[in-house]
C-alpha cells in the first residue's frame, strides 16, 4: 500500500520528551505513514535515544548545522512526498486516533487544505493546564473567515503545528513555507497562506497535547510575538478590509492577551 501520510518530527536537544513523542506516533490507530525525524544538530542524547527505537516506518536525518526551528520545519515540507503532512513538535503528544481522524477529513473534503482539532495544554510534568476548543462542534471553516479570526482575535485560533495536518499539494504547488524571518508566529503566517487557497476543518475532539515549558513562556517572547502579529495584520489585512478602528482593537486584544498569559505563567 502506498503511504498517504508523512509525520515529521523536527527536533533539537529533545532528550527529555522525544521518546514519549515518538511512542505516541507509533501507537496510532492509523498505521500506514512515514515517520521522518530530522535532528537539528543536537548536542544532547536526542540522536542516541532515537536510534534505539526500531520501526520500519522511521527514517532519521541529521542536519550538519542548526538551521533554526522554522528552517527545520521547512525541511519537513521539502522532504515530504506524500499527499498529507503532519509536523509534530518533539515534546508534544498525539492521542491514538489523531492521525486517523485528520486523514479522514482530508480524504473526504478536497477543498479542505488544513485540518485541526481541540487539544490539551500540558506542562513538563504532564499536568493538564487547560483544554482548548475552538468551536462547540466539528465543522468546515471557510478559509477567509478563519483568516479573519486569526488577524482579529489576537490569538491563535488554529493551534501550533502539532495540532494541524496539511495537504501537501497546496504547499508544493504554491511554494508555501514557514517564513523564517518570523521567529514566533511563522506557523500562523503559513496557516494564512494556506487558507488563501481553500478551507480549514475543525474536529471537536481532543486529539493531541501541546506542552508548555516554564522557561519557554517569557514576557519578552510574548512581546515579540505581538510585534509579529501586528506585522501579519499589515501584510494580510487587505484580504478582510481592516479599518483603522479594527487595527486599534486588534492591538488592544494583543496586549490584553499578553497580560493574561503573563498571569497564567505564574501558575505553570
Amino acid at each position: 500500500m502506498k503511504r498517504k501520510l508523512t509525520v515529521c518530527i523536527p527536533c533539537y536537544n529533545a532528550e527529555k520528551h522525544i521518546k514519549e513523542t515518538i511512542k505516541s506516533v507509533l501507537a496510532q490507530t492509523y498505521r500506514e505513514f512515514n515517520l521522518f525525524i530530522i535532528d537539528n544538530n543536537s548536542t544532547d542524547k536526542t540522536l542516541s535515544l532515537i536510534s534505539k527505537i526500531k520501526d520500519k516506518r522511521i527514517a532519521i536525518f541529521k542536519n550538519k548545522k542548526n538551521i533554526g526551528m522554522f528552517g527545520n520545519m521547512n525541511k519537513c515540507i521539502q522532504m515530504t512526498k506524500t499527499p498529507y503532512l503532519k509536523i509534530l513538535c518533539a515534546d508534544d503528544i498525539l492521542f491514538p486516533e489523531c492521525l486517523e481522524k485528520q486523514v479522514e477529513v482530508l480524504e473526504k473534503n478536497d477543498k479542505v487544505h488544513l485540518v485541526y482539532n481541540a487539544n490539551r495544554i500540558i506542562n513538563d510534568h504532564e499536568k493538564i493546564l487547560t483544554t482548548r476548543r475552538y468551536f462547540p462542534s466539528s465543522r468546515k471553516v471557510n478559509g477567509g473567515a478563519l483568516i479573519n479570526s486569526i488577524l482579529k482575535s489576537g490569538r491563535n485560533p488554529v493551534g501550533e503545528p502539532s495540532n494541524v495536518m496539511l495537504r501537501t499539494s497546496i504547499l508544493k504547488r504554491n511554494k508555501l513555507v514557514f517564513d523564517e524571518s518570523l521567529k514566533y508566529i511563522s506557523d500562523l503566517e503559513l496557516w494564512i497562506q494556506i487558507l488563501l487557497h481553500g478551507d480549514g476543518y475543525y474536529i471537536n475532539e481532543v486529539l493531541n497535547a501541546f506542552r508548555i515549558h516554564t522557561n519557554s513562556g517569557t514576557y519578552s517572547l510574548y512581546v515579540n510575538a505581538i510585534k509579529e502579529h501586528s506585522k501579519l495584520v499589515s501584510l494580510y489585512g487587505e484580504y478582510i478590509d481592516l479599518s483603522i478602528a479594527d487595527i486599534i482593537v486588534i492591538n488592544m486584544k494583543l496586549y490584553l492577551n499578553l497580560l493574561i498569559k503573563s498571569i497564567l505563567l505564574r501558575f505553570i
